[in-house]
């Protein structure tokens, strides 16, 4: 069976260290007048990674990305930085906003996932389930 990868870049983790985490990466993205970094998430990163150093994963074994709000990934948008708060990450999780982003997942592994096995590249456990 042939597996599919696909990228999942949810961060939803309303702790300090995350957040401050965040507002780093848009400092220094403001700091030194950059529209984003090359790498937004863990998929960019080893997808990139993976087809320079290894010939062994075709190209249609990547199989694109879920669509996260950019103020939940690990790398936001400039334009997400009054969302990046403890309560706004606290909201998300007590209105279940990863059971909705778990729908999202089981959506796309059905429509454009199967038959070929799954493998998902996230940020953390959130959507493992």
């Amino acid at each position: 069976m042939s597996m599919k990868i696909f990228g999942a870049a949810l961060d939803p983790l309303n702790s300090p260290e995350r957040l401050n985490l965040k507002l780093s990466y848009l400092d220094f993205i403001n700091n030194n007048h950059q529209k984003k970094t090359l790498h937004l998430s863990p998929y960019d990163l080893l997808r990139d990674y993976l087809k320079k150093e290894t010939q062994l994963i075709s190209s249609e074994t990547w199989a694109g990305q879920i669509p996260v709000d950019s103020w939940l990934t690990p790398r936001p948008e400039k334009k997400d930085v009054l969302l990046l708060t403890p309560e706004n990450f606290t909201a998300f999780l007590k209105r279940n906003g990863c059971i909705e982003y778990m729908f999202i997942v089981k959506d796309y592994v059905e429509k454009q996932i199967f038959p070929s096995k799954p493998v998902m590249i996230g940020v953390d456990h959130s959507l493992t389930g």
